[in-house]
């Protein structure tokens, strides 16, 4: 094994998405499938303590996926399509590899007990690192997509100060620091997923042209999909005033929000259905990216129909749980085998295992998000199906290409 000071040299860390690609998918495997053996009594990995117990740290599990999970993935994409976008270099070999080490040290440093210090050093070391690297990602963003002269992707930079922002808020929530009326941890990280759904919508726009373009041309047909801004746009602030209504508003007003974003984000698919797209939705890369805006609608009417209590027995979890597994699961499976392919110069070929590990995403989701709905009595079973399907379809992933990540050594930028 090589030494730390000469481990930067290894193709791992010849572009952000090979380490922290990998990460983000080894952490939605292994963030899972605990938390799902300990749900159901079928391990005690947690030094004796009982899932009543341990469901005090459900903040964790949460907070986890989204800033763990989706924090790597969030990387990995922004520090490589950077350079792409607006001819900035590349973040690569020792500063990289002491950003992986930064990210892998938030993680443990989120599971050290509560009591061990009495909230004093190791508390700080938790906020400051895992500011710290959410804060690095903002700033360097804002230096190359903020301040490029093209405008279209300052959004990034925006939205990963506003994550900052709202991290900063969960985790001094959750250590008892941030004393605010109904401001309760996982309201917090209500308003980070809304979030993680307006970075979906704006890296969607992106990599959806490159790809439908790509998958028309190959069937013969003209390449004239486009993502236009205004629809996008439209659907991007209602959810943003969705997440200040979280915030600061009354359930009804954020339920009519949410069912205002729900129809704005089937808005989009109006552009798909413009052009050649549906001869082409047989695709194993379409196909995820499409039914993506679908499952947030979904998500976004259950929450609109929880908050105005339509009669419908919806619980709020459920909704963010179809949100969180399948718009921000499927979202980062298609980023890390979309953008993980194109990057390490691998042939963008639609196999079965692609389709497969989308579709174990997709029904991962309806059982969680949906099934309690129908079926309350079956909630435990869903909720069992739902995790292994999820961690199916990462450790599908990890198997077909993190050899590409951690071996190939040829780099193939997107156009």
């Amino acid at each position: 094994m090589k030494p730390l000071a000469t481990a930067y040299e290894h193709p791992l860390f010849s572009e952000a998405l090979r380490p922290f690609f990998l990460l983000a998918a080894l952490q939605a495997l292994f963030g899972i499938l605990p938390w799902s053996l300990l749900l159901h009594g079928m391990g005690d990995w947690t030094l004796g303590m009982t899932a009543a117990q341990w469901s005090q740290w459900s903040f964790l599990h949460r907070y986890e996926l989204l800033f763990g999970m989706g924090g790597a993935a969030l990387a990995g994409f922004l520090l490589s399509v950077e350079a792409s976008w607006t001819g900035s270099a590349a973040v690569r070999g020792r500063p990289l590899l002491w950003l992986a080490v930064l990210w892998i040290f938030c993680r443990i440093a989120a599971f050290i007990p509560p009591g061990l210090d009495a909230w004093g050093v190791g508390a700080a070391l938790l906020l400051l690192s895992h500011l710290g690297f959410t804060l690095i990602l903002c700033v360097r963003s804002t230096l190359t997509m903020g301040l490029s002269r093209n405008s279209r992707h300052r959004i990034f930079p925006l939205l990963v100060l506003a994550l900052a922002g709202v991290q900063a808020a969960a985790l001094t929530a959750w250590m008892g620091w941030l004393k605010w009326p109904d401001a309760t941890p996982d309201r917090w990280l209500n308003l980070a997923l809304n979030i993680y759904l307006m970075l979906i919508l704006a890296a969607l726009g992106r990599i959806s042209m490159v790809v439908v373009n790509e998958a028309l041309e190959t069937c013969g047909l003209a390449r004239d999909y486009l993502a236009r801004p205004p629809l996008r746009n439209l659907a991007t602030l209602f959810i943003a005033l969705h997440c200040l209504a979280l915030a600061c508003a009354d359930a009804a007003t954020a339920g009519w929000l949410a069912l205002a974003a729900a129809c704005a984000v089937l808005n989009i698919t109006n552009d798909w259905h413009r052009s050649g797209v549906p001869r082409v939705l047989h695709s194993a890369w379409v196909w995820p990216l499409y039914g993506i805006y679908w499952l947030m609608a979904a998500g976004l009417a259950l929450l609109g129909a929880a908050g105005l209590e339509l009669g419908l027995a919806v619980n709020p979890a459920d909704a963010r749980h179809l949100l969180t597994v399948g718009v921000v699961g499927g979202a980062i499976l298609a980023v890390l085998r979309i953008a993980g392919r194109r990057h390490t110069g691998q042939p963008f070929v639609a196999t079965r295992d692609v389709s497969c590990a989308f579709a174990m995403i997709a029904l991962a989701a309806l059982l969680r998000g949906l099934g309690p709905l129908f079926m309350p009595h079956r909630t435990p079973l869903f909720w069992a199906l739902a995790g292994a399907l999820w961690c199916g379809a990462f450790a599908l992933y990890l198997w077909r290409d993190s050899a590409f990540l951690l071996f190939a050594s040829e780099l193939q930028m997107p156009k």
